[in-house]
């Protein structure tokens, strides 16, 4: 229990500070116990040890939210950029699978033809391709790769896809480390040249 000088010392702050006191922030700290006994010291015992301790507590408090609020952006906005690609793998890799086949019975379509095991979704398509022309949603940039050499393209494809270093797709293609950087650097600069 909160004693009546303490009660009005925690008033005279609150009126005075009305700004702060309302602010979310503000609020979303003092919702937990330790930080509300915390905020209770510092104002109505104001030593140094106590508004540090308040002090360090709200940094950490602060930290917490700004870090909670870059991750559910970040998880929006790759959300975001997902769907797109999806979007944008569906509309590259069109296909008509309900038209019918050209047989004798006009009432069968190439999906009816397909087992169940053989449909894969799109997005297990995207996830599972370590060709770098599956991960573009940049139409210029997919027709500047495609005019790549297929050596280019696995190099790069390894090593922004599949996320190996120049020294592991050297062991894994028999190749010079310094091979495969100067392969890769090149298939960059040309890219490069084409959006120039």
């Amino acid at each position: 229990m909160i004693s009546t000088d303490k009660a009005l010392k925690l008033k005279e702050y609150q009126s005075n500070h009305p700004t702060f006191c309302n602010h979310y922030l503000f609020k979303t700290f003092i919702n937990k116990p330790e930080h509300k006994d915390l905020f209770k010291e510092a104002i109505c015992n104001p030593t140094k040890e106590n508004k540090e301790s308040l002090d360090m507590a709200f940094k950490h408090h602060c930290f917490a939210v700004k870090f909670l609020s870059y991750l559910s952006k970040s998880l929006y906005f790759k959300a975001i950029n997902f769907d797109k690609n999806i979007r944008k793998q569906n509309q590259r890799n069109l296909l008509i699978l309900d038209s019918p086949l050209k047989s004798e019975d006009e009432s069968l379509s190439l999906i009816n033809q397909l087992s169940t095991d053989e449909l894969e979704t799109d997005a297990a398509v995207y996830f599972n391709s370590s060709n770098i022309e599956d991960h573009l949603s940049n139409e210029k940039l997919l027709q500047s790769i495609q005019s790549l050499t297929e050596n280019q393209k696995e190099i790069l494809s390894l090593s922004y896809v599949e996320q190996y270093t120049d020294t592991e797709i050297a062991k894994r293609k028999n190749k010079t480390q310094q091979a495969v950087s100067k392969t890769r650097k090149f298939a960059l600069l040309k890219l490069q040249k084409k959006f120039a």
